[in-house]
């Protein structure tokens, strides 16, 4: 695996499944609501939960990255229909998404960490919605320090176990 040098741009990708989740989980409720305005006609309801599915379509197209380039300039965001430009100035600091809840815990198993977030005032903008490896990690923090040293990154050092996010697959 190619090492990024500080000061390089560092690219991190979403995760397949999740970024297809954000896109097939709203198809299925609008298919849900034409189904039931066809069968028994359109309601309240079934117009609702339509509603609802084309604005998380939206949503998705708009505001799930399905990768993320740090650059000099800042970061970049970019999305199905969108390219999201978040200037370095205006990122107070880069955090985690809180950690995944197992459905069930499993006992001497750590939890993954989530991935990452730009908090601009207080908003928080999705930046990778999986955890990057150590080596990106720390490409990432080397880069952002010599870009904006203002930037503070409360992110925590994932596991050297954590599969980068350029290989779009996991070991099993």
């Amino acid at each position: 695996m190619e090492r990024v040098r500080p000061g390089d741009p560092v690219v991190l990708y979403s995760s397949l499944p999740g970024v297809l989740n954000g896109y097939v989980s709203p198809v299925l409720l609008i298919l849900l609501s034409a189904w039931a305005g066809w069968t028994r006609g359109p309601t309240l309801l079934s117009t609702g939960i339509g509603a609802v599915g084309v604005a998380f379509v939206a949503i998705a197209l708009f505001d799930m990255p399905l990768h993320t380039v740090f650059g000099r300039e800042g970061v970049v965001r970019v999305c199905a229909l969108r390219r999201h430009h978040l200037a370095w100035t205006s990122i107070t600091a880069i955090e985690r998404v809180p950690k995944r809840m197992p459905l069930r815990r499993v006992e001497g198993r750590p939890r993954r960490p989530g991935g990452l977030v730009a908090v601009i005032g207080k908003r928080k903008y999705l930046l990778c919605n999986r955890p990057e490896g150590a080596f990106e990690f720390d490409a990432l923090q080397a880069s952002v320090r010599q870009w904006d040293d203002a930037v503070a990154i409360r992110a925590g050092r994932p596991p050297e176990t954590t599969v980068p996010t350029n290989l779009h697959r996991r070991r099993r």
